[in-house]
């Protein structure tokens, strides 16, 4: 967008030249021209603003689904208590870590239980062992 900008300047300085010097079709030639540039940049920042749009949709719509889920934890912490609320998510990261490792083939599931302790230290060795036998009973 700078570079059209710059260009729709030089454009501006060539024609005010052109008509200093009185070469009205030079100066017509430059004009069509920054009508060409001024409507690049119009899409230019159409673009812009479409996407910024859109990243505020995105942004709303994540802030609301926060929203749901802080509420939705204070709701399930006077049901069940903390007890209850730490199991959830225990189980919230078991499900994370199986769609993780099951969008991998069935080696470098294994690989990756293997060689990364975040699994056994994040999951706990019952859920680290589910998994891992998951994981090796794939086909």
């Amino acid at each position: 967008m700078q570079s059209l900008s710059n260009q729709k300047s030089l454009l501006d300085e060539q024609k005010q030249n052109a008509l200093n010097s009185f070469d009205i079709s030079y100066a017509l030639k430059l004009s069509n021209k920054i009508d060409e540039v001024n409507e690049k940049l119009k899409q230019e920042e159409q673009k812009i603003l479409e996407y910024n749009n859109e990243i505020a949709e995105k942004e709303a719509e994540y802030q609301a689904k926060q929203k749901d889920k802080a509420l939705s934890y204070a709701t399930y912490i006077e049901k069940y208590g903390k007890n209850g609320l730490n199991a959830l998510k225990q189980d919230e990261k078991v499900a994370y870590a199986e769609n993780y490792l099951m969008s991998l083939s069935k080696e470098e599931a294994l690989d990756e239980l293997n060689n990364n302790k975040v699994f056994t230290s994040e999951l706990g060795p019952a859920n680290y062992t589910r998994l891992k036998l998951k994981m090796m009973n794939r086909k």
